[in-house]
């Protein structure tokens, strides 16, 4: 498995635009080929895009770094306030109505899979909720 460029990184869970298939952007031809390629070699990019994450929110204190933190507009994003971080979010509260909401975490940990869950595709990026019962 090789590791992806940053570009790459943030095209795979949809923070920059990219015309790309996932299993393009992943290193794979978008042929059935390229999909029997990619199910046997199950590449774990999630590390990867975990480091990413946690680098830009130890510089920038949000992630995506871009964000406008005042009209963020339908973005999901973190931010980290010391030992507290926050996803927030855009969801529908109504038919055809929608607010922002926003999620406290007490760990970087927790924030950034919160935003991994509901950013990844898990065909292509299988993230697994840990249950806390």
């Amino acid at each position: 498995m090789n590791a992806l460029s940053i570009g790459d990184l943030e095209s795979l869970i949809g923070v920059r635009p990219d015309d790309r298939h996932p299993l393009e952007i992943m290193g794979y031809d978008y042929t059935d080929e390229g999909v029997r390629a990619f199910r046997r070699d199950r590449p774990d990019f999630l590390p990867q895009i975990r480091e990413h994450i946690q680098a830009i929110l130890r510089a920038d204190s949000i992630f995506p770094s871009d964000t406008n933190r005042d009209a963020p507009g339908w973005q999901s994003f973190i931010e980290s306030a010391g030992r507290r971080f926050a996803l927030s979010t855009v969801e529908e509260v109504g038919v055809g109505r929608y607010d922002r909401f926003r999620t406290e975490f007490n760990t970087e940990e927790e924030a950034i899979e919160a935003f991994l869950n509901r950013v990844c595709n898990p065909d292509y990026l299988p993230i697994q909720t840990k249950q806390n019962c």
